[in-house]
């Protein structure tokens, strides 16, 4: 089926639009007075420009069927968006017994319009419902976009005010695929690489154990393609194995100023399965990367795990051949 798709500049108050659009903003699905979850994005188009944004609240009954964005910077396709106006400003409602609909294009697939890309792009793709009419020209339509959406300078991008002890932080043991997340962590490696668009790999541990595969035969195979590795103090004492069950791995396409030692927050990582091989990465790209410091609740909390998992250590120590209470005593040193 082919949709026909308006600009932002032309959406009309009291119409339902299909628009095209870039992340400059999300937020973390929250819990109405109601039944429903609601998600807050910004998105903005050419016709609007990097200055430019309309503020869309999506709506549907359980958390994990909003869009599944990345961070800044994915493309957004929406289906029946309503058009209303709030203060003064546009804005666009998006509930799903209206026939809403959505799709998300990671900024972390280039889109081309090869046959092998469009097959690719359809198996990867994170919509609401299991399927989402898309064609070849609406893909060149996403091309465009995200090729003007790659230009925007920084300082356009809607950082919103980011409350730490608000934010619902998860552990390494309650991520699933294709879920966005956000995590607090002890790094213990940061490693300077040269794979695809990649250029950090993080390794942390926060005390549980990752609930899903983190593809560990990508991570052997990625290890080849280290160029520089930072500090390892701290992970010599996994090991000094990069493939570890205890560990995260989180991608950048940035250098990071954090090193080994810090314990840090990353808001807004997208657990995605990787583009050649089974399991899945976490992938930071544009998402919030901080020190936690002593004064945060979240600090407090990430030792006191990484305390109580020490002291269950004897059980599973065997797995790498250390005894993880070294790392606790070294690492939780202030």
């Amino acid at each position: 089926m082919q949709y026909d798709f308006t600009a932002l500049t032309d959406v009309k108050v009291g119409e339902f639009s299909n628009v095209m659009g870039i992340i400059k903003y999300c937020s973390d699905p929250k819990k109405t007075k109601g039944k429903d979850y609601q998600m807050t994005v910004s998105i903005t188009d050419a016709s609007v420009g990097y200055e430019g944004k309309i503020v869309c609240n999506l709506f549907n009954a359980k958390p994990e069927n909003l869009p599944r964005i990345t961070g800044r910077g994915d493309v957004i396709i929406m289906h029946k968006l309503k058009i209303s106006k709030f203060r003064n400003n546009i804005q666009g409602i998006g509930i799903q017994k209206e026939g809403f609909n959505v799709a998300v294009f990671s900024k972390n697939y280039l889109i081309d319009t090869s046959k092998e890309c469009f097959e690719r792009i359809i198996a990867n793709m994170s919509s609401i419902k299991n399927q989402f009419s898309i064609t070849m020209d609406d893909l060149k339509k996403v091309q465009k976009l995200q090729e003007w959406g790659n230009s925007m300078p920084s300082s356009q991008i809607d950082e919103g005010e980011l409350n730490l002890d608000a934010i619902n932080f998860v552990s390494l043991s309650e991520i699933s695929p294709r879920v966005t997340c956000s995590l607090t962590a002890q790094v213990i490696s940061v490693l300077s690489i040269n794979y695809l668009d990649f250029r950090t790999l993080i390794l942390i541990w926060d005390g549980t154990i990752p609930g899903c595969d983190l593809n560990r035969k990508f991570i052997t195979i990625l290890s080849n393609c280290i160029k520089e590795k930072h500090d390892t103090e701290l992970m010599a004492q996994f090991g000094g194995k990069i493939s570890n069950p205890y560990l995260g791995y989180i991608f950048l396409k940035e250098e990071s100023l954090i090193g080994p030692g810090d314990y840090v927050y990353f808001h807004r990582v997208f657990v995605e399965p990787p583009l050649n091989g089974p399991g899945v990465c976490l992938v930071a790209d544009r998402c919030k990367v901080g020190i936690l410091t002593k004064e945060s609740q979240q600090y407090d909390k990430l030792l006191a795990r990484l305390e109580s998992f020490s002291e269950g250590l004897p059980c599973v120590a065997d797995c790498i051949s250390i005894d993880l209470k070294q790392l606790t005593k070294v690492s939780l040193i202030n």
